[in-house]
């Protein structure tokens, strides 16, 4: 029986991070990071970023990494372990041939108060009411599949408060 070759195949960790809005009227908000390179380069994501080979030596040390790195921000006590959402993996997502693994985590805005938009500390991130973005009623972009891991966080956190 021939060799199968390997793909080449890249794995992150992605993050998305639910919060209630300080003005009731925008409900729902998720934390968005703008992309600081290509592919998407300016336009607002998931947090995350890849594990990197070596370095990460489990997936809670890329999940303390990236977090450090990307979100800045405190978020509270998280139990990453049973927020995991899922695995997501297709050709079409992503042409570098990305795997994502991906957590969500609703945080609190007074563990976040450091947070202000425009702050150093906040610097490409910002708060986005979940209702702009297409699969959720608004006509705002996501790139890669993003839009859909949104949706899919928004229905498990319904299932989990119906719970």
């Amino acid at each position: 029986m021939p060799k199968t070759k390997r793909p080449n195949l890249s794995l992150a960790v992605d993050f998305v991070l639910l919060s209630l809005a300080p003005d009731k009227e925008k409900g729902l908000e998720v934390l968005l990071l703008k992309r600081p390179e290509d592919p998407h380069k300016g336009t607002w994501t998931l947090p995350g970023a890849f594990v990197h080979l070596g370095e990460d030596r489990n997936l809670r040390k890329a999940i303390d990494r990236i977090l450090k790195e990307k979100v800045r921000i405190p978020l509270g006590k998280q139990d990453w372990e049973n927020q995991q959402l899922g695995c997501f993996y297709s050709m079409e997502r992503d042409n570098r041939n990305v795997a994502t693994v991906v957590y969500w985590g609703l945080i609190s805005r007074s563990n976040a108060k450091k947070f202000k938009e425009g702050s150093a500390n906040s610097e490409g991130l910002k708060f986005s009411p979940v209702g702009d973005y297409k699969n959720l009623g608004g006509k705002e972009e996501l790139p890669f599949d993003h839009a859909e891991i949104l949706k899919k966080a928004i229905e498990h956190l319904s299932e989990t408060m119906e719970r």
